[in-house]
C-alpha cells in the first residue's frame, strides 16, 4: 500500500503540473497569433506537410543491394505526416571540410541516349563534383508509369574509386506517350541527405525537390525541360507553367530559402526580359491567369514576378550559345539557363559553361554548372550559430592542440615548412586538368593545406579528442524521425499505464488525492485530471491512427475516442507494442544499409 500511495502522489503530482501548463495554453496560442500578424514568422509550407507523400521518392523504405538495379517502390516513402509537432525543422548531417564547401548545380540536355551515357555522366559529375544534375532529353517512354507506384528510385554506385562520392541516387522522369522528352535528377549522397522532398509535378518534364538544411535553411529546385510553345505541346506547356507558378506561389518568402529554377527551356534570349530588365518592362498585373492568357510570354513573367535572376549574366555568360544544332547554317542559341532567387545571389561563386562532347558524351548543347556556398559551412566558424547548433564536429577530426608541449610544436613546424604549394599561374596552364576554375583552385588547395596540416599533427603524436557515443542528429532525415516516432511512443504509452493505473485503483487515488488537497490552495478533482487526459488523448489519437495506417497495422475497430475501460487501455498498449517492433526491425535495416 506504502508503494502504491507513493506511485499515486506521483502521478498527480504530474497531473498537477500538467494542468498548470495546458491552462497556459490559449495565452501562448493567442501570442504565437499576434507575432505571426506581426509578420515575425510566416506560415508552414505546405508542401512540408507532404514531404514525404505519395509523388516523393526521397528516401527509398528499405535497403538497396549496392546493385545498379537497386529500384523501389515510391508508395513507400509515404508518412502522411504523422508527427505532431509541426515546427520540427529537421538539422542534418555537416561535412565541413573547409570555409569553401560547395555545392554544385548543373542542368543538360543529353539529347537521348541515357542508358548508354549513363556511366559517362557519373564520370563528369564525380570528375567536376557535381552535386545536383538535372538531366532532360533522356527519350525514355513508360505507358504504365505511375508516380504512385513506379520504380523510380535508383541508388547507383560508383564503379571506380573516388573521394568525392560513392554513391549517386537518380530519380527517373520518362515521358508516358511521346519519346522526345523525359527527364532524370542524379544527386550525390552526400547532398541527397539532405533532401526532404522530390515531387513530379508534369511527367517527362517538370520535377520539383527541396533540400533541408541547418538553422531552418532551405534550397528549392526546379527542374524543368519546356517544350516549344506550339499546338503540338500547348496542353503540356500550360500544364508546367501552371504548375511552376504554384509551386513559386506556396514557397516562404525566408532570407534562409533560396529558390533554382534551371533546365531546357526552348526559349531564345529569355534573360534578356527578366529582373535584369524588369523595369523598363514592368507591368501591373502578374496574376495567374494574366500570365496563362499570355502563353508566350508565361516563362518571362513568372521570372519577373517571382524576382528571378539569370545567375549565368552575372559571370559574363549573358549572351553565350548553350545549344549548337547541327545543322551548320544555324546560328548558335541560348536556351538553357539557370536563374536563382536574388537571395541566393550572395552565395554564388561561379558559373560555367562546359562543352562535354571532347571528353565525355554528345550532345548539341552545353552543361551549364553553378556552385554556390554550402549552408553549413561557415557553422563551425560562428560561435553564435556554433553554441546553437545540436551536430558538434566529429571527434575524430579534433586535436588537443593546447596540450602541445615544445617538442611536438617544434616538430608540427618542421613538418608544415617543408611543404610547397603550386601558384594559380601554374595551376591554370596545367593541361592535365580538364575543368580549370579559380574556385576549383581554391577547394582543392584548402583540402591540400588541411591534409598536411592533420599530416604534421599525427607525426607531432598530438592526441585527439575521445570519441563519444555519435549523436542521433548526424543521422539521415526518415531515420531520425523513425528516433523520433519511438520516442513519442514511449511517451504516450507511459500516459497510458497512468490512466490504466487510475482506473484500477479508483478509490485509493481519491483517498490519496483528497489528502493532498487538504495540504493545497488549489484542489484539483478527480475529473479535471480524467478531462485534462482526454483532451491529450484526443490529439495523440490521430497521430497514432496515422503511424499505424503507414505501417500496414489495421485495426479491426477505430480507435475509440474516449479510453474509459482498461480493455480498450490495454488493446491501444498492444498496437504501441506492435508499432515500436515494426519500427526497430526497419530501423535496424535502413542503418545497416
Amino acid at each position: 500500500m506504502a508503494n502504491l500511495n507513493q506511485q499515486l502522489t506521483a502521478i498527480n503530482n504530474n497531473m498537477t503540473e500538467q494542468k498548470v501548463t495546458i491552462s497556459g495554453i490559449p495565452r501562448i496560442v493567442a501570442m504565437l497569433e499576434n507575432m505571426e500578424r506581426c509578420g515575425l514568422f510566416n506560415q508552414q509550407n505546405q508542401d512540408d506537410a507532404n514531404a514525404y507523400g505519395e509523388n516523393n521518392y526521397s528516401y527509398p523504405h528499405h535497403d538497396f543491394d549496392g546493385s545498379n538495379s537497386g529500384y523501389e517502390s515510391s508508395n513507400t516513402v509515404e508518412t502522411r505526416n504523422i508527427f505532431p509537432d509541426p515546427d520540427y525543422t529537421p538539422s542534418q548531417p555537416t561535412d565541413i571540410i573547409s570555409d569553401y564547401k560547395q555545392i554544385i548545380f548543373a542542368t543538360h540536355n543529353i539529347q537521348g541516349g541515357f542508358q548508354s551515357k549513363k556511366d559517362k555522366i557519373i564520370e563528369l559529375m564525380v570528375v567536376n563534383k557535381i552535386d545536383f544534375l538535372h538531366v532532360c532529353e533522356t527519350n525514355e517512354r513508360d505507358n504504365n508509369f505511375d508516380i504512385s507506384k513506379s520504380k523510380a528510385h535508383l541508388k547507383y554506385q560508383v564503379p571506380f574509386n573516388n573521394n568525392f562520392s560513392k554513391f549517386f541516387f537518380i530519380i527517373n522522369n520518362p515521358d508516358k506517350e511521346k519519346r522526345g522528352s523525359g527527364s532524370r535528377l542524379i544527386i550525390s549522397e552526400q547532398l541527397h541527405n539532405h533532401l526532404e522532398s522530390t515531387i513530379i509535378q508534369t511527367q517527362g518534364r517538370y520535377i520539383s525537390t527541396t533540400f533541408n538544411f541547418k538553422n531552418k535553411t532551405k534550397i528549392y529546385t526546379h527542374s524543368i525541360y519546356l517544350p516549344e510553345c506550339n499546338h503540338a505541346h500547348k496542353e503540356t506547356y500550360i500544364d508546367i507553367i501552371n504548375n511552376l507558378f504554384e509551386k513559386l506561389n506556396q514557397q516562404p518568402n525566408k532570407t534562409n530559402h533560396v529558390t533554382l529554377i534551371l533546365g531546357d527551356f526552348n526559349i531564345n534570349n529569355l534573360n534578356n526580359n527578366t529582373s535584369s530588365s524588369r523595369g523598363k518592362n514592368k507591368i501591373d498585373d502578374y496574376s495567374k491567369s494574366y500570365i496563362l492568357n499570355n502563353i508566350h510570354r508565361a516563362m518571362e513573367l513568372i521570372l519577373q514576378k517571382f524576382d528571378m535572376v539569370h545567375i549565368g549574366e552575372k559571370f559574363g555568360h549573358k549572351i553565350t550559345p548553350t545549344h549548337y544544332s547541327n545543322d551548320a547554317s544555324k546560328i548558335p542559341s541560348r536556351i538553357d539557363y539557370i536563374f536563382g532567387s536574388k537571395n541566393l545571389c550572395n552565395k554564388v561563386t561561379e558559373f560555367n559553361i562546359f562543352n562535354t562532347n571532347t571528353s565525355y558524351y554528345s550532345s548539341d548543347h552545353r552543361l551549364l554548372l553553378t556552385s554556390i556556398d554550402h549552408p553549413n559551412a561557415n557553422l563551425s566558424k560562428n560561435q553564435k550559430y556554433y553554441n546553437l547548433s545540436r551536430d558538434l564536429p566529429s571527434h575524430e577530426q579534433q586535436y588537443k592542440i593546447k596540450d602541445m608541449d615544445v617538442d611536438q610544436w617544434n616538430t608540427f613546424q618542421i613538418e608544415i615548412n617543408k611543404n610547397a604549394y603550386p601558384t594559380y599561374e601554374d595551376y591554370s596552364k596545367d593541361t592535365s586538368i580538364s575543368f580549370r576554375s579559380s574556385q576549383n583552385f581554391i577547394n582543392e588547395r584548402m583540402k591540400r593545406i588541411l591534409k598536411d596540416i592533420e599530416e604534421a599533427l599525427n607525426l607531432a603524436d598530438v592526441q585527439k579528442y575521445k570519441c563519444g557515443a555519435p549523436k542521433r542528429n548526424i543521422l539521415p532525415l526518415h531515420i531520425r524521425r523513425q528516433f523520433n516516432q519511438l520516442y513519442q511512443l514511449a511517451s504516450l504509452k507511459r500516459y497510458l499505464r497512468d490512466k490504466v493505473s487510475i482506473i484500477e485503483n479508483r478509490n485509493n487515488f481519491i483517498n490519496v488525492n483528497n489528502t493532498l488537497n487538504q495540504n493545497e490552495s488549489d484542489n484539483i478533482d478527480l475529473k479535471e485530471i480524467l478531462e485534462i487526459f482526454d483532451k491529450h488523448w484526443k490529439y495523440k489519437r490521430k497521430w497514432l491512427s496515422k503511424l499505424l495506417q503507414f505501417n500496414n497495422i489495421v485495426p479491426i475497430q477505430p480507435l475509440p475516442l474516449i479510453l474509459d475501460t482498461v480493455v480498450e487501455l490495454e488493446r491501444i498498449l498492444s498496437f504501441i507494442n506492435q508499432l515500436e517492433t515494426a519500427i526497430n526491425k526497419q530501423l535496424l535495416l535502413d542503418r545497416s544499409a
